[in-house]
C-alpha cells in the first residue's frame, strides 16, 4: 500500500510491491486509480521486441505526449551512476532529449511486454546504464490525473535496501506542482490526481538498486477546463 500526506491509498498490482510513503506530495494526491477515467494509454508494444533494448536519441512523440530526459531549464547531474535533475524548468515547458546513448531506449522484459527506459550516465553501450536515466512527459494537454506502470527491482537475499523513485509534477508555466516519493520492488501501478492547475509534465528519476523502467502511461486528452 501506498500513503501520502492526504491519507490516500492505493494497492500494489504485486503483492511483492508494496512500496513506501510520498513525503513531499505538495499539490499532488496519490489515488485509485480505478477510480479514475484516463482513456489514452502509452505503451511501447508497437517497438521492436529486443532483449538487450533498442536506443532512442531524439524525443519520441505519442498521440497527447511527448517523451524525452528532462525539461528546458533543468540542470542535470550525476549521483553516482544515475541521473539527477534539479526542479528549475523555464517556461514555458519545453522538452529536451538527452545527449546520444544518454537519452532513452526500449527493452522486452523477458517474456513479457516492452517497457521504456531513461538511460544514464554509463551510457547505453553499459547494460547498467539503462534504467538509471531520467525521463520526462510532456503532455499536450493540461492533465487533472495521470498513471503509470514502474518496474522495479526485486529484493533477494543480501541485497543492499532499495533505492527510490523521484517524480517531480510540472504546469505548462514550468511551476512545479508538487513531488511524490516511494521505494518498494516489483511491478507498480500507481495514479496520481490534482485538484489545482493541470499537470502539463512530469519528470522521473531515480536510484533504484538496477533502475527502473515505466510502461502504460495513462492519462486524458480532454483538456482542464479553469
Amino acid at each position: 500500500m501506498v500513503t501520502t500526506g492526504f491519507g490516500a491509498k492505493i494497492g500494489c498490482v504485486l503483492a511483492a510491491c508494496a512500496f513506501a510513503a510520498a513525503a513531499e506530495a505538495g499539490g499532488i494526491a496519490v489515488v485509485e486509480c480505478d477510480v479514475l477515467n484516463l482513456p489514452v494509454q502509452i505503451d511501447f508494444e508497437n517497438f521492436p521486441r529486443v532483449v538487450n533494448g533498442t536506443k532512442y536519441d531524439d524525443l519520441l512523440s505519442f498521440p497527447g505526449a511527448t517523451i524525452g530526459e528532462r525539461f528546458a531549464g533543468q540542470a542535470l547531474a550525476e549521483f553516482r551512476t544515475f541521473d539527477l535533475l534539479d526542479l528549475n524548468a523555464s517556461a514555458p515547458l519545453r522538452l529536451l532529449a538527452g545527449a546520444p546513448g544518454q537519452n532513452l531506449s526500449v527493452e522486452a522484459r523477458g517474456q513479457r511486454q516492452n517497457t521504456l527506459y531513461g538511460v544514464g550516465p554509463l551510457g547505453f553501450e553499459r547494460k547498467s546504464g539503462s534504467g538509471e536515466g531520467a525521463i520526462s512527459i510532456l503532455f499536450t494537454a493540461d492533465q487533472q490525473a495521470i498513471g503509470a506502470s514502474f518496474e522495479l527491482e526485486m529484493a533477494y537475499a543480501g541485497s543492499p535496501p532499495p533505492g527510490s523513485v523521484r517524480i517531480a509534477f510540472f504546469g505548462r508555466d514550468a511551476a512545479l506542482l508538487g513531488e511524490v516519493s516511494f521505494s518498494g520492488q516489483g511491478r507498480t501501478r500507481a495514479c496520481f490526481q490534482t485538484e489545482g492547475a493541470g499537470i502539463a509534465g512530469v519528470s522521473i528519476t531515480n536510484t533504484d538498486i538496477q533502475g527502473i523502467s515505466i510502461d502504460d502511461i495513462a492519462f486524458s486528452n480532454v483538456p482542464v477546463l479553469g
